[in-house]
């Protein structure tokens, strides 16, 4: 999602999320999204299946089309699962191609998903979908935002439009995923973790609402701990997740760089 605003003094790369702020994160979702107007209690908000389960769909998606790994990107798409009242996630891995378009001071990636593999993502499965749209209709239908905690007011995700309430969200494989999995020394047995979280970003005047539904990924070693913690290090990813995604809306079928990388 955007560019956080970090308070993290050690955090010099706006990508790498601590666990202070994957907590924060979780909290601030929490308090601005809510299943029904009655706010009833619902999963899948942090949920977590092996990491080579994702590397190996990656790594078959490249093999069969020739597309480079640092052109590759995968769009995350919110959804929810009526019958267990879970929030999941839609993966269309794709490929992103540079245009000569600068914005915010950032090179801008447009999506070709000519050749796409999708995926349903949910607790302990990463498995093929024939779903193919770039919204969920039941997750926009089932959730409510305020702006303000407590408010007794509250907007139906639908009502907002097409252009008010995050869809869907795009990260580079190699750049961030991949590189995180490699900061953490590629641990054998570890899975790769899911977190909805919400975020205050820098204003550049392009965000609908200002607690946009984001995604922290991160990874847990192979006994479950995650691999998640606030002390410094050289490499950017380690004990790390990952959060700069592009969102959609306000910016759909493309990525944004960021200045970092």
């Amino acid at each position: 999602m955007p560019v956080k605003i970090s308070s993290d003094l050690n955090s010099t790369d706006p990508r790498a999320i601590t666990l202070t702020e994957y907590n924060e994160g979780k909290s601030n979702f929490e308090m601005h999204y809510f299943h029904s107007a009655e706010a009833l209690p619902f999963g899948g908000k942090d949920f977590s299946f092996l990491w080579s389960d994702l590397e190996n769909n990656v790594n078959n998606f490249i093999a069969q089309t020739g597309i480079p790994s640092n052109e590759v990107c995968l769009r995350f798409i919110h959804c929810f699962d009526s019958a267990t009242e879970s929030l999941y996630l839609r993966l269309q891995i794709c490929k992103m191609v540079e245009t000569p378009i600068i914005d915010y001071g950032k090179k801008l990636y447009m999506l070709d998903d000519s050749a796409c593999v999708w995926l349903s993502l949910k607790q302990d499965e990463c498995v093929a979908t024939p779903e193919h749209t770039l919204e969920d209709v039941n997750y926009l239908s089932n959730f409510y935002y305020t702006p303000v905690e407590g408010a007794q007011a509250m907007e139906c995700l639908i009502e907002g439009g097409p252009n008010k309430f995050v869809r869907n969200l795009v990260f580079p494989w190699e750049e961030e995923i991949q590189q995180m999995y490699i900061d953490n020394n590629s641990p054998t047995g570890a899975s790769v973790n899911f977190a909805s979280c919400s975020y205050t970003h820098h204003n550049e005047g392009d965000e609908s609402v200002e607690w946009p539904h984001g995604l922290v990924i991160y990874l847990s070693d192979a006994s479950g701990t995650k691999m998640l913690n606030d002390d410094e290090y050289i490499s950017i990813f380690r004990n790390r997740g990952a959060d700069v995604s592009t969102t959609c809306p306000p910016l759909c079928n493309a990525y944004l760089k960021p200045n970092t990388i």
